[in-house]
């Protein structure tokens, strides 16, 4: 699967994952439709960078399919508020479960697009550094859980290409459990075979080293504590009360106070944050090629 390279893959996997899992877990959190619509922005424009623009457009594609979904059900499952459109065998569709469902999708969207940009940019031997010297049984793990799974799809498709071009039946029950049973016998020789090769480099011993070709610059730390000093802000507005926002019992007006907006402007920056890195490296690219 094609990934772009972006200016948040030159910064150290400890300060991207500190980065995203604020951003997302706020999200997670949120209720106010301003801030909802600031992480969806962000997340689009991250994972715009990220994908390229026709992987996006299958990932939007699915993801709005999804968030339909959710806007329909929300007010077929809830029938609280106080504001009724119409009723559907008696129950009624008010316009408050219209407007939770709605918000709810761009919670659920934006949050899965932070983790597909995790996905991306966190790749295997970044989480293997981040955790490997504290817990190196369960990095080991990880590592080759998040390996097996694109190999085994790749190895599967390769299985399915062989048995085609040797006239075999590639399709059908008794084909796929063929299949299967093929695979999972080489998963199990595979996962011998690196266990063994990394008993065999001392990869259990105490007193081993660990080769590491991420280095923590004053660049990475300074993106670590601005994505948690603007969550420390985020999380401090929100327990004054700042972004109150409920749906139910009926849909008030969105906060628009000065320190609302300044919450706003707060949250909105951090969600920006790879968008405000991409155009930096971007304007820095466009220059030294005008200089050559």
């Amino acid at each position: 699967m094609q990934r772009y390279a972006t200016g948040f893959d030159t910064f150290h996997p400890a300060a991207v994952a500190v980065y995203l899992l604020c951003v997302a877990v706020l999200t997670m959190f949120m209720s106010n439709p301003v801030l909802l619509l600031l992480s969806l922005f962000g997340a689009f424009g991250f994972a715009l960078t990220l994908m390229g623009r026709r992987v996006f457009r299958k990932s939007t594609l699915w993801m709005g399919i999804l968030a339909i979904g959710v806007v329909i059900t929300n007010p077929l499952l809830s029938h609280k508020g106080s504001t009724p459109l119409f009723f559907l065998n008696e129950n009624p569709i008010t316009l408050e479960a219209v407007l939770y469902g709605a918000g709810l999708a761009v919670l659920i969207v934006s949050v899965l697009f932070w983790f597909s940009c995790w996905n991306r940019i966190m790749t295997s031997d970044k989480i293997l550094f981040l955790v490997g010297r504290a817990i190196p049984r369960l990095s080991l793990v990880l590592s080759m859980a998040l390996h097996f799974f694109p190999l085994f799809a790749r190895r599967w498709k390769e299985l399915r290409a062989a048995q085609r071009a040797l006239g075999y039946e590639s399709r059908g029950i008794r084909a796929t459990l063929q299949q299967f049973s093929a695979l999972l016998s080489w998963s199990m020789e595979h996962a011998i075979v690196v266990s063994k090769s990394m008993q065999a480099r001392g990869h259990e011993l105490r007193g081993h080293t660990h080769y590491a070709i991420y280095r923590l610059e004053r660049r990475d730390v300074a993106l670590m504590a601005t994505a948690l000093v603007l969550t420390g802000c985020v999380i401090g507005l929100k327990a004054a009360g700042v972004y109150q926002y409920s749906f139910y019992p009926s849909v008030g007006p969105v906060p628009h106070t000065p320190q609302a907006l300044m919450g706003y402007a707060v949250f909105g920056l951090l969600a920006t944050i790879p968008m405000l890195v991409e155009g930096r490296e971007r304007l820095r690219w466009n220059y030294l090629l005008r200089r050559i």
